[in-house]
């Protein structure tokens, strides 16, 4: 009687990783960021400034030196409008990952 437990126990652990080995393949084909790790850069800094324009959210992070640097958020941004003003209005400390677009933007890919 043994043995077809073990055999049942065997398949449902094998079954449970074949689906969760598919589910982290699946998203991390669909993440954009994974895509281009070699090229993501990380600063840190509180957002000084922003505005909402036609391409997205534009703002300004300072750093710890005194550096200001302007940051383009768009579509491939995962932070919402009210997250980075949240930031902004307490003077946060921000961590933003971001990308050098091929205009020598800034584009923000995640701000935290």
């Amino acid at each position: 009687m043994a043995f077809p437990r073990v055999t049942a126990i065997l398949f449902l652990l094998l079954l449970i990783g074949s689906l969760s080995f598919l589910s982290i393949s699946a998203l991390v084909m669909l993440n954009p960021i994974h895509m281009q790790t070699n090229q993501i850069e990380h600063i840190e800094g509180r957002i000084v400034a922003m505005q909402e324009g036609a391409a997205g959210i534009d703002f300004i992070l300072e750093t710890a030196a005194g550096r200001k640097i302007e940051f383009q958020c768009d579509n491939a941004c995962h932070t919402s409008l009210g997250h980075i003003q949240r930031h902004m209005l307490e003077h946060a400390v921000t961590d933003v990952y971001y990308v050098k677009g091929p205009d020598k933007r800034l584009l923000a890919l995640n701000v935290d």
